[in-house]
């Protein structure tokens, strides 16, 4: 389920036509229940994946 959030600072309320926002997807479902996934970004692919603890981690695929 993806949903949008206010991202100004909560000090400041701008009009909902100014304020920046943009998509939150939940993790499960991003990874569909796979620890780990690539995701391509202009031809660099990363590695996303889930620890034991339940962190998400993300780096730079090695070529």
């Amino acid at each position: 389920m993806s949903k949008k959030i206010n991202t100004q600072p909560s000090h400041k309320m701008p009009s909902v036509a100014s304020s920046s926002q943009y998509r939150i997807i939940e993790s499960r479902e991003l990874m569909q229940g796979d620890g780990q996934i690539g995701i391509d970004h202009k031809g660099e692919v990363y590695h996303l994946r889930i620890t034991r603890q339940g962190k998400l981690i993300k780096r730079v695929a090695t070529s």
